[in-house]
């Protein structure tokens, strides 16, 4: 027991004091009862006032020398955070060496009580050492809606083995404890609790130090029904006389109160009478305390008389003597008291006890006093004193049921006492806590308060911004102070310049983003230093200032907000912090395409820590967040399921509301829903305009321009954009311009100017690799990004940027930028002219032999085209030796190594019995090539120029024969007819050349062809027709004796007439 008494007994609360305990009786019985429940965690004992429970627990906890933590139940635990506030302290007593406190409860936690309850008992339990008792007396002082019975049903769900709870109540289990009632929680009732004729044969014996008879006794049991108290009241009466006495029924008030006016308080002298009634409201006293109250020679022998005496008034332990009244004999001189006094008398009794208990450090008795006396004039000055304690401990409840209880007519006078009034309603009702901070804040300025005036005025601001509607009215405020820091105000405290520079911030993020101060403010703010009284000051700044510089672009110091947070978190453990700092990553990681999962995970932990702490704020906006990574990564499914529990956790407030409308209107317009993406975009962009939101506006008309660009809506696309533009221009934000030029470059092309859609692109991707921005954010349409990042590549703009973008974005080629070489592909396969599998940039590198087979499937899928092969005619080709179930069997390992080698399964697709190579991640020169000269005999009869291009991309691609070296008949086959399609190709592109007079260019295409194909006439006189155009009658002679030798040698004929005709003409 020694190792969890009090260590330092000073100044100790009385409700985390036990009872001293001396002169009592020895109960076996129920001692064997309570051991009896030890294997249960928690037993309730109820029984009437005065039926021995306290004596009864105490004195079972000492005689087994069993650790105890003793807490008493008082009606200020209706507010839990005081009830958390006095445990986390009692547990800092009996577990000093613990230097971290326990958590306190703060107006944040209030929507999850129960998680934070469990959150809190883990760690309370770690500081008590095995076998500890927690008591919790006076159960019955809590009314029947108090939070505290959810609370200990968690406490006892949560209790290791090792810990027991017993709880004193003169009521029976509250039904939201029902179920612990089986199994968990032990029950002694008032008939377990009754004496038993020899335990009151022990008590009468022990006080009045004689030897009863049986008779006495058995009569004395029968009046008192074995009622501790009534026993006492009948051994302070000291009569024999008991068969004339009524009986003693603890049920019956009036009978009790009886039985004290007569046997115990008539009998007083009149000096004891006086000490009974005048210190009838404390608590628990000392013996400075009493003199206080009644004098103090009257004070020191009345109380040495009692202390002998009288067995309602009960020692208590402490450094020095503390003594406390039964409570039902103090409920009975309070009544006495009321009765005895005069109004005036009574409220000036009160306040003096008032007076004695604050200077004792006991508030919360003091405040009640002074309220129930109407004393104003002191109670004021003690909320104001003991207001910066109680918010900062959490105990928002108390302090405004303090402050309530001042009348309204003398509370409007005071602007500290409406300032607290404020911020009692700041989390729960802030437009109604606006209005209070108004008019503290025109008392503060009639003052010229200036520590006031800057309090009430970031009460103001917070209170618009925690209700995150009409910010609009944000503005004045902002003037103000803008006005006041221009004419030189300085700040009387570091904790008041830390809180205005927070909201001042704060407001100009969402009001004034291009304000002149804000940076400085912004940097002021995270120089200062944070203590753990600043919480919840700094809390909503950190993700803040991370939403802020995403949006302005400036992602370097996103990070340094971040870094910042974790700072903090090394001094100071704060669930809101953490939550913070978790949705600050998680919009971190949001403006980096590649970093996706890193902020899912960040969401994923602030969720998994809201569930923990019961922490619920942030619910919201982390769904948010991950939405937006869902969104980068291109999973529809995942986004569409975290909008859904975004939905569900945005409540009331219109902002929220306003932020999931643009994201769902985003994954609207990515699963190609227009019309819904266009009504949710409208949705959204009313709240923001209603609240005064300047990003979300932004950003959501920028949602509706491309939208409204998908639906054909061109008109109102314009009117969309041009307002985008002017917002971003004047916000001065490179991300936006970023975003706003991209899309300038993506109309332009729609429109046929290619001009201007370069001029945009080369903008926007220059900015692009100056800032870093590899991201999607507000731009989530990945056919328009690829479309123009092909075009980038197409015209060598920023190349080397726009394919670590296009690879950060995870981007699918369309079919037009599958035909770009500088497209970076995962998986690129060259067969032409020479075999090289290149991933990610680089060779395929082989520790030892590379594997043949592998390599021959992967030349044997090449060779099946694009569409591939069945998986028996794969078989049949490389294994034609195996029997079918072997062969199957070898082709799925093979397929497997493949995958594996080419880094996943889905480099490779099998369905229903057919395999390919992926279009998707796997480029092979072969089937670009062909794919090439599809386009171009598409648009050679329409567009000759476009036909052009895409022969001649088709014929620089063909760098040699297919894999050249290999000599399977199917790879011969095709090599074959790749040969036979890249001559066609020269010869088509090399007529055009010709037709467009450009002979210097057709020449230099007929010789790049007959590099490969010698035999090809068609070639030659081709060449041939180019010098005569030339006039070159010489090289026209020489390449018809090349013609002439290539085909004596190889076919053994002469050149054609047409050839023939030619060379007669370049020599007549």
């Amino acid at each position: 027991m020694d190792a969890l008494r009090l260590k330092n007994k000073k100044n100790v609360p009385a409700k985390i004091t036990r009872p001293a305990l001396h002169d009592i009786i020895q109960r076996p019985r129920l001692f064997a009862e309570l051991e009896y429940r030890r294997d249960q965690p928690a037993t309730w004992i109820a029984g009437p006032a005065g039926a021995g429970k306290t004596t009864l627990t105490a004195s079972h906890i000492d005689n087994l020398g069993l650790p105890c933590l003793w807490y008493t139940i008082d009606p200020s635990d209706n507010d839990p955070a005081t009830f958390f506030y006095y445990m986390g302290l009692a547990a800092k007593h009996v577990a000093p060496t613990r230097r971290r406190p326990l958590p306190l409860l703060s107006p944040a936690h209030q929507m999850g009580l129960p998680n934070f309850a469990r959150r809190f008992f883990e760690k309370f339990y770690e500081r008590l050492s095995v076998n500890c008792v927690v008591v919790l007396d006076d159960y019955h002082e809590l009314s029947a809606d108090a939070a505290l019975h959810d609370i200990l049903a968690v406490a006892l769900a949560t209790l290791p083995e090792g810990i027991q709870f017993i709880i004193l109540s003169r009521h029976e289990p509250p039904a939201r404890l029902a179920r612990h009632r089986t199994g968990r929680l032990g029950y002694i009732g008032w008939h377990d609790l009754r004496f038993t004729e020899e335990e009151t044969r022990q008590y009468v014996q022990l006080k009045t130090q004689q030897q009863p008879d049986d008779a006495a006794i058995s009569l004395a049991r029968k009046k008192t029904d074995g009622w501790a108290a009534g026993l006492a009241l009948l051994v302070e009466r000291r009569t024999t006389d008991l068969a004339n006495i009524r009986d003693l029924d603890p049920a019956s008030r009036d009978t009790i109160f009886a039985y004290f006016t007569i046997e115990i308080f008539q009998r007083a002298s009149r000096d004891t009478q006086q000490f009974l009634l005048k210190t009838a409201f404390l608590p628990t006293m000392t013996l400075h305390m009493a003199q206080r109250l009644v004098g103090k020679d009257t004070a020191q022998s009345v109380l040495a008389e009692l202390h002998t005496t009288n067995s309602f008034l009960q020692p208590r332990q402490g450094v020095k003597p503390l003594y406390g009244y039964h409570p039902l004999f103090q409920e009975f001189l309070r009544a006495k008291a009321r009765e005895v006094f005069a109004e005036q008398e009574l409220a000036s009794l009160r306040s003096d006890t008032a007076s004695v208990l604050l200077d004792a450090g006991h508030m919360e008795e003091a405040a009640s006093l002074l309220i129930d006396a109407e004393n104003f004039a002191h109670l004021l000055p003690l909320i104001l004193q003991h207001a910066p304690a109680l918010a900062a401990q959490g105990r928002i409840k108390t302090l405004a049921d303090w402050i309530n209880a001042v009348p309204p007519n003398l509370a409007g006078t005071s602007p500290w006492l409406l300032y607290w009034q404020g911020l009692c309603h700041l989390a729960f009702a802030p437009g109604a806590s606006q209005d209070i901070f108004i008019r503290a804040f025109q008392l503060f300025e009639a003052q010229n308060d200036t520590t006031g005036l800057c309090l009430a005025w970031a009460g103001i601001v917070n209170s618009f911004m925690i209700n995150f509607d009409k910010l609009q009215h944000i503005d004045p405020w902002i003037d103000w102070l803008d006005a006041k820091m221009a004419q030189g105000m300085s700040f009387p405290s570091r904790e008041c310049e830390l809180t205005v520079s927070a909201s001042m911030t704060i407001a100009l993020i969402h009001r004034r983003p291009t304000h002149p101060g804000l940076q400085d403010w912004a940097q002021k703010t995270l120089a200062l230093p944070v203590t753990a009284a600043d919480f919840d000051v700094c809390m909503p700044m950190f993700p803040m200032f991370a939403y802020y510089y995403i949006c302005k672009g400036e992602l370097e110091h996103c990070s340094l907000a971040v870094t910042a947070m974790h700072k903090a978190l090394r001094t100071h453990s704060s669930p809101l912090l953490k939550l913070s700092m978790h949705l600050a990553e998680a919009f971190m990681h949001s403006s980096f395409a590649i970093q996706h999962q890193d902020g899912l995970r960040s969401v994923l932990a602030g969720i998994d820590l809201a569930d923990t702490t019961g922490v619920h704020s942030l619910d919201a906006h982390l769904f948010g967040s991950g939405v937006q990574n869902a969104l980068n990564a291109g999973d529809m499914a995942q986004a569409q399921h975290l909008l859904m529990a975004m939905g569900q956790n945005c409540g009331t407030s219109r902002g929220l509301s306003g932020y999931y409308y643009m994201l769902a209107g985003w994954h609207a317009l990515c699963c190609d829903e227009y019309a819904k993406a266009i009504s949710l975009a409208r949705q959204a962009l009313k709240l923001a305009e209603d609240l005064g939101l300047i990003f979300p506006e932004i950003d959501t008309r920028m949602l509706l321009t491309i939208a409204l660009d998908k639906a054909g809506q061109d008109h109102e696309t314009e009117q969309q954009f041009a307002l985008v533009q002017h917002a971003a221009t004047a916000l001065q934000s490179p991300f936006l311009d970023y975003k706003c030029s991209l899309l300038a470059a993506h109309f332009a092309l729609c429109q046929g100017d290619d001009n201007a859609a370069m001029a945009k692109l080369t903008e926007a991707l220059a900015l692009g690799r100056q800032h870093g921005y590899a991201t999607l954010v507000n731009f989530w349409v990945p056919d328009m990004m690829v479309r123009l990042c092909a075009k980038a590549l197409a015209a060598g703009i920023e190349t080397d940027h726009v394919r670590s973008l296009i690879r950060h974005l995870g981007l699918n080629p369309d079919q037009t930028a599958r035909t770009i070489d500088t497209w970076p592909w995962p998986v690129d396969i060259q067969t032409l002219g020479r075999f090289e599998v290149r991933k990610d940039g680089l060779p395929l590198a082989f520790k030892g032999k590379a594997p043949h087979m592998i390599l021959l499937l992967l030349k044997t899928l090449v060779s099946c085209g694009p569409d591939g092969a069945r998986e028996e005619q794969l078989a049949d080709m490389l294994w034609p030796n195996a029997d079918g179930d072997a062969a199957d069997k070898t082709l799925e390992i093979s397929l497997y190594r493949l995958r594996k080698l080419l880094g996943g399964n889905h480099t490779i697709h099998v369905s229903e019995g057919h395999v390919r190579l992926s279009s998707e991640y796997c480029r092979t020169d072969a089937h670009v090539f062909e794919e090439l000269l599809e386009e171009a005999q598409r648009c050679h009869s329409s567009v000759t120029h476009e036909a052009s291009v895409r022969f001649d991309r088709a014929v620089s691609l063909y760098r040699g024969h297919f894999l050249e070296g290999s000599s399977e008949s199917w790879i011969l086959a095709h090599r074959q007819r790749l040969r036979d399609k890249y001559l066609r190709a020269v010869i088509r592109l090399g007529n055009m050349h010709e037709e467009a007079q450009r002979f210097d260019e057709a020449a230099a295409l007929y010789e790049q062809g007959l590099a490969s194909e010698t035999w090809a006439e068609a070639l030659y006189r081709g060449g041939m027709r180019c010098h005569l155009a030339r006039g070159r009658r010489a090289e026209t002679v020489a390449m018809y004796r090349r013609c002439q030798q290539h085909l004596l040698t190889a076919f053994g004929v002469r050149p054609s007439e047409e050839t023939e005709a030619l060379f007669r003409q370049a020599t007549c």
